[in-house]
């Protein structure tokens, strides 16, 4: 896993992650290829920084390791940005598939603030209402 790693701290970033809340999951195989394993809808975090999430598989060396190089690709629709954290993956707990992320690196790519876009029928449904305020106003 190539990457300059910079100085930074993943709680920081905490308000961000909770607005994507999904990732995928990546881990590095041996020849450093990357494999996608599972969809993550759910993270939390420790008092160090570090995620932890269930996933819905694990990797399959899993028997043989338990700490891999990881990605963590956060996308949301919708949203104009998105993050890339690269990092250690440690499996905690192969029965729960508990695993902790220790980010080391992060990317973040588009605006950080969410431009709404209204669809035609997203203003007509507001001209709409904002009516419908206003005859049930008047009729008071």
């Amino acid at each position: 896993m190539d990457s300059n790693f910079t100085d930074f701290n993943v709680l920081d970033y905490r308000e961000k992650i909770a607005a994507l809340d999904q990732a995928i999951f990546y881990v590095y195989d041996d020849n450093g290829s990357k494999q996608p394993i599972s969809l993550i809808t759910h993270f939390d975090f420790d008092e160090n920084g570090t995620l932890f999430f269930c996933c819905s598989r694990l990797p399959l060396t899993v028997a043989n390791w338990n700490t891999f190089d990881a990605e963590l690709q956060f996308h949301k629709k919708g949203m104009s940005y998105t993050l890339q954290l690269s990092g250690i993956a440690t499996v905690e707990d192969a029965a729960t598939r508990l695993v902790y992320f220790k980010a080391l690196d992060i990317q973040h790519h588009g605006d950080s603030e969410k431009q709404v876009k209204h669809t035609y029928l997203h203003k007509q449904w507001l001209f709409l209402r904002s009516l419908l305020g206003q005859q049930q106003a008047a009729s008071f």
